[in-house]
Order: structure tokens, then sequence, then C-alpha cells
């Protein structure tokens, strides 16, 4: 969203701004080129443990990220938006 909305222009700066590695991030953005925004919210990793976040709160994330709208730049804005309006606390890991 950051790149859509040209708030940045490399992925170094939002590396930089959401506080991961670059390398992460163009992983990111090679799952979201590959499946779109559901494929970032799947829990690929951890064997067979059971996902943290409901499909209904999984919804709302997608929703809220698709919006033209959002303001969501960062997944603490996330975490502070999915507490206030739906009150679900997310831990930041599990984003």
């Amino acid at each position: 969203m950051l790149l859509k909305k040209e708030k940045v222009s490399y992925q170094l700066e939002i590396s930089r701004k959401l506080g991961f590695t670059e390398k992460t991030v163009r992983e990111w953005f090679k799952i979201y080129n590959e499946g779109g925004i559901n494929s970032l919210l799947e829990m690929t990793v951890g064997g067979n443990r059971e996902s943290l976040i409901s499909e209904e709160i999984k919804s709302i994330i997608s929703e809220k990220l698709n919006d033209i709208l959002t303001t969501i730049t960062s997944n603490v804005e996330l975490q502070v938006l999915l507490e206030r309006e739906n009150n679900f606390n997310v831990k930041y890991y599990w984003i």
C-alpha cells in the first residue's frame, strides 16, 4: 500500500518504516505478486499449528487493506485499529 500510494519509493524505505529487513519485505512482495493479499494472510509456518487469527479477523484485515481509503501504513497501525474497532488484541508477531 505504501508503494501504491507513493508514500515511499523503495522497498528499503518500507523495511525501515516497518522494522523488518529488506529481504523480508522482498519476500512479502513476491508472495503478494504471486497470490494477492490472501496469500499474505495464510499461516505457512509452524507445521500443524492452528491459526491464532480467526477467519473473521482475517476477513476484516483483508477488507481494511484493500480499502482504497485506508490510512494503515504499518502493522502497528493495523494492530491499533483491530483493537479499537474489533476489541481484538493482536500480538505483533501474529501479523
